[in-house]
C-alpha cells in the first residue's frame, strides 16, 4: 500500500482528531489533554506525528532512536538510545508514545520495556497505520507491558507492506 504525501497529511490530521475526541470524554478523568506530560517519538518514522502533536499541544518531545536505524545490531537485539538530559524528563511524567506504524507491536512493546527504568507513566501510544488487530496489552517472551489506551488511525490489508512518502525513490 503506497501513502502519498496528501494522504500521510490526512492521517496525521485524523490522528489529531482521534486524539483530541478522547481528551474531552464524558469523564474528565479520562482525558489525554492537559494530562499528557512529554510526548515520545520513535525515530525515524515517529517523528512526524510526534512533532506535529508537540507543537499542536505545546508539550515536549523526547525522542527514541532505535538502533536498527544507525547500524548496531547485538544478538539480534534492537538497542535504544535516548539523549541522557532527558532521561530525567521523562521520569515520572505522563507520556504518549507515537510511531508511524505498528505491524506486530513488538518495536513498542520492547520500547516500553526499556523505557520502565525511567518509570513514566503511560498515558497511551498511538500508531498512524496498523497490519492487523492488536491487544491492549502487548504481550512479550514474558512480561506485559501497559501502554494505556492504544490508539491507530488506519489499518493496512493484512500483511500488506505500508510504503511510506519518505521512505520512497519515486517522491
Amino acid at each position: 500500500m503506497k501513502i502519498t504525501w496528501k494522504e500521510y497529511i490526512e492521517t496525521m490530521e485524523e490522528a489529531k482528531k482521534l486524539l483530541s475526541d478522547y481528551e474531552k470524554p464524558e469523564v474528565p478523568s479520562e482525558a489525554l489533554y492537559g494530562k499528557t506530560d512529554i510526548i515520545i517519538g520513535i525515530a525515524p518514522g515517529g517523528l512526524i506525528l510526534a512533532t506535529y502533536l508537540s507543537y499542536q499541544w505545546k508539550i515536549p518531545l523526547v525522542v527514541i532512536y532505535r538502533a536498527e536505524y544507525v547500524g548496531r545490531w547485538r544478538r539480534g537485539k534492537q538497542l535504544f538510545y535516548i539523549d541522557p538530559n532527558f532521561r530525567k524528563l521523562i521520569r515520572f511524567r505522563k507520556v504518549l508514545v507515537v510511531d508511524d506504524v505498528m505491524d506486530t507491536g513488538r518495536t513498542l512493546w520492547k520500547v516500553g520495556k526499556w523505557l520502565e527504568k525511567w518509570k513514566p507513566k503511560f498515558q497511551a501510544s498511538v500508531v498512524l497505520f496498523r497490519k492487523r488487530e492488536f491487544p491492549q496489552y502487548f504481550c512479550g517472551p514474558r512480561e506485559k507491558v501497559n501502554f494505556g489506551t492504544l490508539f491507530s488511525v488506519k489499518q493496512g490489508k493484512g500483511n500488506e507492506w505500508i510504503e511510506f512518502p519518505y521512505n520512497r525513490k519515486d517522491r
